[in-house]
């Protein structure tokens, strides 16, 4: 039988594994994504739980946890950082070769490390290895769907070569991943040798994940391999972050892409088609954020944001955008007079 992963010795002594956990009022999830970890086929594993300022039981669940596995260690940031915040302050206290993330209230399938590592370890080429992963409503326990199910621009990259459920991709990565969002933390495992000092970008709290490997890809040059199985669960719940649930939750979530597409438009030296994607997606998240201060009756910020669209381009689209923002505005008027 042909070997799966290459011939390479595989070393005596385990890679030391760092993995990160940023928690926010977490202590009731908490318990679950540590003895996830514990499970896992893998032994020089340090956890390094980073609260962002909790108002919860955190800390007394954490200490509980130390009680019980030596191999956790707590950290406080002083100011509440967000997300990336706090995973950064794990990055920075890490020890391990390799990095993973996990967050609060998810969980790892078991295995995710042992074969995560034993791949990395015979490719050593590959610097980030991301994976499936199932999503579960928490409170019913009932599986939704596996991610890479639902994903299109994914299952259509070019990859050198596929060994089992792994593929090494060569493709543009970075033009991939501005249409479609298919690398989460959680299902992550990256030499630390590869970010060079690197860290999440602290300015947004939205699709870090996204931005994390878009950098690691543009600016650390790294190379990726996918893992087709799952690797995690990722939980629903009314308290993800991602589901702010006040009315201008798109808002928040459509200003947060552009930040990052114009991020990408100012710092790269991106190639035509890669522009052109970039500018499209700006143009669309301004008349999304328009569309829903027009719903709002907000007639001024909806026409503000359609004309700031006109800095990247004009088309059809747009001047639809204008004129159905002013017969709003004159029926809105009309009505209340």
């Amino acid at each position: 039988m042909p070997e799966l992963f290459g011939k390479i010795n595989m070393p005596t002594a385990q890679h030391k594994i760092s993995v990160i956990i940023p928690t926010y009022n977490r202590g009731s999830f908490l318990i679950d994504a540590v003895k996830s970890i514990q499970k896992q086929k893998y032994e020089n594993i340090e956890i390094i739980i980073v609260d962002d300022g909790s108002k919860d039981n955190t800390k007394e669940v954490v200490t509980d946890l130390q009680k019980k596995y030596s191999n956790i260690i707590f950290c406080c940031n002083n100011r509440l950082k967000g997300p990336s915040g706090a995973r950064n302050t794990g990055i920075i206290r890490s020890e391990g070769e390799y990095i993973a993330f996990l967050d609060s209230d998810d969980i790892w399938l078991p295995a995710h490390l042992e074969k995560g590592v034993e791949f990395l370890n015979k490719n050593k080429n590959i610097g980030v290895l991301f994976g499936n992963f199932q999503v579960f409503d928490y409170f019913t326990k009932k599986h939704l769907y596996n991610s890479f199910d639902k994903l299109k621009v994914l299952h259509t990259l070019k990859y050198s070569r596929q060994i089992l459920n792994y593929k090494i991709l060569e493709d543009n990565l970075f033009k991939a991943l501005i249409q479609e969002n298919f690398f989460l933390l959680g299902s992550i495992i990256v030499r630390k040798s590869v970010l060079k000092g690197m860290l999440l970008d602290e300015s947004t709290f939205f699709a870090e994940d996204r931005d994390f490997a878009v950098r690691l890809y543009k600016e650390a040059k790294a190379v990726f391999a996918c893992r087709l199985d799952p690797v995690y669960i990722q939980y629903r719940h009314d308290c993800n972050l991602s589901s702010s649930g006040t009315a201008y939750a798109w808002q928040k979530t459509a200003k947060a892409h552009l930040y990052l597409y114009k991020k990408y438009l100012n710092n790269y030296n991106l190639l035509k088609q890669e522009k052109e994607i970039l500018t499209n997606l700006i143009v669309k998240r301004y008349l999304s954020i328009s569309n829903g201060y027009r719903k709002n009756s907000e007639f001024k910020n909806a026409f503000i944001n359609v004309k700031k669209s006109f800095k990247y381009r004009v088309s059809l689209n747009q001047v639809k955008a204008v004129l159905v923002i002013f017969i709003a505005c004159f029926l809105f008027k009309s009505r209340y007079r």
